[in-house]
């Protein structure tokens, strides 16, 4: 009896060694080989790289004090990997302040194979792709109108519209002083002559807080979008208004500008696609041609 228990407990360790092992050669690759052979192709790649730091949305649960102790802890891990990029061809593009753990950064093949040696310090390298806008649910889903009824119209408030820019001078967005409600404004975007992206903020710019920098882009079809997102979410009209029309707005113009027949496929160019800056996702984007893409 002994005996046997003592094989048991053998066998039984054993079997939790095999399992550890076998999860080890099951880790997901940090860099897909699809990246890896396009930036062998290319000579460089722009990716997101999202880093293994503790992190809760800002400013949420956290005091100022857990704040700034978050964002040392990320600062530290985004110096960990330009470290390790010493000596290899990189650029790092933007940090975000490290107010989120990720960075964007242009690599070529080594730095891809720099990065995904961090395994512990980096979690995923993705492409860093544009991605297109997204509709949003018009106000009878979330029932504002019954909201609207009870007296809560949104006013005290600020809403943030990251989009394609707004048309500040339209009177859906004027309080009942006649004044703009779009009351700051700001513009995250991208110059990559690599891939035929250009930036619409003022003067070419990648990031900007001046002002008319929210205003909606023009001369592409679609710039009206963030205008149209606007007034849904805080419009005030004679017959019609938003969710919340009593809200004050800030315009922050996300999108750049793509030539690129790679991007769009067969629908054509130029059209707008916003890159993950500020990083709104870090899940790879999809193979197949945005839906959005001009006809």
């Amino acid at each position: 009896m002994i005996r046997r228990a003592g094989s048991t407990l053998i066998f039984s360790a054993l079997l939790t060694l095999a399992l550890v092992a076998g999860g080890r050669t099951q880790e997901w690759p940090l860099v897909t080989a699809e990246l890896h052979a396009k930036a062998s192709q290319q000579g460089a790649v722009r990716v997101l790289v999202q880093l293994d730091a503790p992190f809760l949305p800002e400013p949420g649960p956290l005091t100022p004090e857990h704040a700034d102790a978050q964002r040392r802890e990320i600062a530290a891990a985004q110096s960990l990997v330009r470290a390790s990029l010493s000596g290899i061809t990189h650029h790092v593009i933007r940090e975000f302040d490290g107010s989120v753990p990720a960075m964007t950064l242009s690599v070529g093949a080594d730095g891809l194979r720099m990065l995904e040696s961090l395994r512990g310090v980096v979690t995923r390298v993705v492409a860093d792709r544009p991605r297109g806008r997204l509709l949003v649910e018009s106000s009878p889903r979330i029932q504002a109108s019954q909201t609207a009824a009870l007296g809560y119209d949104g006013t005290g408030t600020v809403i943030i519209v990251m989009d394609s820019g707004v048309d500040k001078t339209h009177s859906f967005f004027r309080d009942r002083a006649g004044r703009s409600r779009v009351v700051a404004e700001a513009c995250f975007s991208s110059n990559d002559p690599s891939v035929g992206v250009t930036s619409l903020c003022p003067g070419g710019v990648a990031t900007s807080a001046a002002v008319n920098s929210g205003l909606h882009c023009v001369g592409i079809a679609g710039c009206e979008h963030g205008t149209h997102a606007a007034g849904i979410a805080a419009g005030r009209g004679a017959s019609f208004a938003g969710v919340a029309p009593g809200a004050d707005l800030v315009s922050i113009q996300v999108f750049s500008r793509i030539d690129n027949a790679e991007i769009c496929g067969s629908l054509g160019t130029p059209h707008r696609a916003s890159r993950a800056t500020p990083p709104i996702s870090l899940r790879p984007a999809t193979t197949s041609a945005p839906p959005w893409c001009p006809r």
